[in-house]
């Protein structure tokens, strides 16, 4: 579940960017008893791995933030590869000689060299978000492991959970 979703209940969007990186938009809850329902639902899943799985759970869910602290840390770099970029781009653009030019490219003397930008293409943030989902579901699928924890809950604390 993206963001969006979570937060709305519709479909992704696609965000907009700017140089310090993607635009988070957010609009109006139009339920106002989704939000609790998503978390109670969320604290149940946390409770299902740590009270019914046990260690083995527990060892998932580890695995699972790790996981996300690994694709976070990589966002982060990443952001501050681009701030420096930035940085450094107005600091050669303000040299003697550089010169801007109406379509956005520019020019410089032969003695200048302009800041490389950092490689590779920005993240998809949904899927760093994600990244660790796969150990969560330690090799089943989502719907497995959401019967799995339906029937758990219903055994174990009376609850009638249903994913769709």
């Amino acid at each position: 579940m993206t963001d969006e979703e979570w937060t709305t209940g519709q479909a992704p969007f696609t965000p907009t960017t700017r140089s310090s990186g993607p635009v988070v938009q957010f609009t109006h809850v139009s339920n106002p008893t989704r939000l609790p329902r998503l978390y109670r639902t969320a604290h149940l899943i946390v409770y299902y791995f740590i009270q019914i799985e046990g260690e083995r759970g527990v060892t998932k869910l580890r695995k699972f933030l790790e996981e996300n602290r690994r694709n976070l840390d990589h966002l982060d770099q990443l952001r501050q590869d681009y701030e420096d970029y930035e940085k450094a781009m107005l600091a050669f653009m303000a040299l003697p000689g550089v010169t801007r030019l109406p379509d956005g490219r520019f020019s410089y003397p032969a003695n200048l060299t302009p800041p490389k930008p950092p490689e590779g293409p920005a993240p998809d943030l949904n899927s760093l978000k994600l990244g660790g989902l796969k150990i969560l579901l330690d090799g089943e699928t989502p719907a497995a492991v959401g019967d799995r924890i339906e029937s758990a809950l219903q055994k174990d604390l009376g609850i009638r959970l249903r994913f769709e």
